[in-house]
């Protein structure tokens, strides 16, 4: 036996965790799809880390194998050192009579950890990159944008809703679930889709499947509206955009994804899906107008401009001194959004902060919840109060914050992975945290593949800023950590290809 079996064992379940894992749902829909992904993921995992172990065991007793040494990373201490300061939070936690394991609000406990971090280590020292491994995040985006259109054109697939009318209009979609979750999901699959179409060698088959994921992938992003996920995606344009645009063959790719985000808004304007409540019925309504027009019109001119720009040859230098003229391009845009009113959400919270109005309700009441966390990190500064403890001091210590602002609500994280974690582990389990996110950026490699999850990693990282930690998206965070973390001399032919 070799390495080379290790490593089939663990393509099959990287396979299985991106393409597989996020279409599972059980037979009460949304009403406990928390659940469904939570006891997927752990079996899912225990099986793989049972085989690998095993087929690991024999090789080092049976067969005397002393070349399979597991060789540790700065990125590896880092990880461990995280994992030292959950346990040690855990034991001095004022809530260890509670179960911990499993943690007191989303089941982010030490038990999840402990898996989040094992899966780290199996693939990162078992797994040799390849490619291929990729191509899967487009499968699975197409696979999941795909059940979400039926549900936008009234087919209840699934019976997800069980009942509940009008889908396309509800707060959860597809078999992600929440429309936040599902927009974390998007950072990741569509950044690599559009990544790997941009700047990878591709053969006919992958760019036809990279177009097809993106059209549905980016249609549904869209239409769910999450401004989280709009933000990342926007950050990681500003930092590519000189790559984009310095020759040809990019900047007729970006025009192509250009007419697809158009695409994506004419269809979501131009449709309009109205739940009959009389005949249980779904009824399309037709937007014609000039705005509908005025897209349409604007796809075409971006698909003929990326045609005739991919027959041209030229190359800009010095290409990157654009990033100078981000200064002044933001100063103005701050500018503009501090005097006009675009009617959008996320730069209607900006409006209010540029004119000193922080209130608690501002980004859907994130600032309620990140004022008051910063409270509660006062209390226990060091090491926090143990994994996934955030719901019980919050509700203990806000309840009547929470009622004075309306419906009560069940407050279990700080809608801010970084505060959430600052409140539960304190500064040093967010300092470890960090360190592990800011590692691979500090360790560069310099090869496409490498730059390709790279991106997807910081994509993520700006919307965990505001969203939260759940075992339906964050495994793939952990997963970016191990593809990035395999050693470079272990795979360097492949990547080379």
């Amino acid at each position: 036996m070799k390495t080379n079996i290790l490593n089939k064992i663990s393509t099959i379940y990287i396979t299985i965790l991106i393409i597989v894992f996020p279409l599972l749902v059980g037979p009460y829909g949304y009403e406990n799809i928390l659940e469904i992904k939570y006891y997927s993921f752990i079996f899912l995992s225990l099986l793989y880390f049972l085989i690998i172990t095993i087929f690991y065991a024999y090789d080092r007793i049976i067969n005397d194998n002393k070349k399979l040494k597991i060789k540790l990373t700065i990125l590896d201490y880092l990880v461990l050192i995280y994992y030292l300061i959950n346990i040690i939070s855990l034991v001095l936690s004022p809530y260890k009579e509670y179960n911990l394991i499993k943690g007191l609000g989303r089941g982010e406990g030490l038990l999840l950890t402990t898996i989040y971090i094992l899966n780290y280590f199996y693939i990162s020292k078992t797994y040799i990159f390849n490619k291929k491994i990729l191509n899967n995040f487009a499968i699975s985006s197409l696979l999941i944008s795909l059940i979400a259109s039926l549900q936008f054109w009234g087919i209840n697939i699934f019976d997800l809703y069980k009942g509940i009318s009008g889908p396309h209009n509800m707060s959860f979609m597809s078999t992600i679930g929440n429309i936040d979750f599902l927009s974390a999901y998007y950072t990741i699959t569509i950044t690599i889709t559009a990544l790997l179409f941009l700047f990878k060698q591709n053969s006919k088959k992958e760019t036809i499947l990279y177009l097809i994921s993106l059209i549905f992938s980016i249609f549904i992003f869209l239409l769910i509206n999450v401004d989280s996920g709009k933000v990342a995606f926007l950050v990681i344009i500003m930092i590519l955009l000189p790559k984009l645009i310095s020759n040809n063959n990019n900047l007729s790719k970006l025009l192509l994804i250009l007419s697809i985000i158009v695409f994506g808004y004419f269809l979501n304007y131009f449709v309009d899906m109205r739940f009959i409540a009389s005949t249980n019925t779904y009824k399309a309504c037709w937007h014609l107008n000039t705005i509908s027009l005025g897209l349409f019109i604007t796809i075409i001119l971006l698909l003929i401009a990326s045609f005739f720009i991919n027959k041209k040859t030229y190359n800009i230098k010095k290409v990157n001194k654009l990033y100078y003229s981000y200064i002044p391009l933001f100063i103005i845009g701050l500018i503009i959004v501090y005097y006009y009113d675009f009617g959008i959400s996320f730069l209607k919270d900006i409006q209010s902060i540029l004119h000193g109005n922080i209130n608690d309700n501002l980004g859907n009441y994130r600032i309620f919840l990140w004022k008051r966390s910063l409270i509660l990190f006062k209390d226990y500064p060091i090491l926090g109060t143990g994994p996934d403890t955030f719901a019980m001091r919050f509700m203990t210590n806000f309840k009547e914050d929470i009622s004075l602002i309306g419906e009560m609500s069940i407050n279990d994280t700080a809608a801010n992975v970084y505060l959430t974690t600052l409140v539960n582990l304190g500064l040093l389990g967010l300092l470890s945290y960090l360190s592990i996110l800011i590692d691979p950026f500090l360790n560069h490699k310099n090869n496409k593949n490498y730059l390709i999850l790279l991106l997807t990693l910081l994509c993520f990282i700006i919307q965990n800023f505001f969203n939260l930690s759940i075992v339906i998206v964050t495994p793939y965070l952990w997963l970016l950590l191990a593809l990035l973390n395999i050693e470079k001399k272990t795979n360097i032919m492949i990547l080379l290809n």
